[in-house]
């Protein structure tokens, strides 16, 4: 099984999807990390702001990311990213990434952390307006697998409507 990750990126102003930098950059990552972790790359418009992107791909383990991240291909892409795109967020989730639907055209992501106290905050993130009544074609859930226990990460996918998938 693998297990997925999930990252929040924002573009940084003037930059937008179909800006050349961000295409090529884009490219790129999705050819090298692929070619690393044996897993495709998928990038999905957020709703939070015009430059918000989700990258959601898949790995052997955190450790093996983490060789990834450290690794001097990857250094060489963050030096890209210099004045074109920041990480927002970052969570691995003990979801399998070859379950994901390869037809979604919409996610919704929701990570769910329990307090010291037994009260739990939850952060939800989407692609769009999505009505909780919507029927999704796919759902997952999976402990988070950053940061010590007590987080849970729930994935829903859309086939239906809109895409916000992005394509370069």
């Amino acid at each position: 099984m693998t297990i997925t990750e999930i990252a929040t990126l924002e573009l940084l102003v003037p930059h937008t999807w179909d800006s050349p930098d961000a295409r090529t950059f884009f490219r790129t990552l999705s050819d090298r990390q692929s070619a690393w972790s044996g897993h495709s790359l998928f990038f999905f418009k957020g709703a939070d702001s015009p430059g918000q992107i989700f990258l959601i791909s898949g790995w052997k383990s955190v450790q093996t990311h983490n060789e990834w991240i450290a690794s001097a291909q990857n250094q060489g892409l963050l030096e890209m990213t210099k004045g074109l795109v920041e990480v927002r967020g970052l969570v691995h989730a003990d979801i399998n990434f070859e379950d994901l639907p390869r037809g979604t055209r919409r996610i919704v992501v929701e990570v769910i952390q329990k307090g010291g106290g037994g009260e739990a905050s939850t952060k939800l993130q989407k692609t769009r307006s999505v009505e909780e009544d919507e029927r999704h074609e796919w759902a997952a859930s999976g402990e988070v697998l950053d940061g010590g226990a007590g987080a849970i990460c729930r994935l829903r996918a859309y086939a239906m409507g809109e895409t916000d998938l992005l394509s370069y």
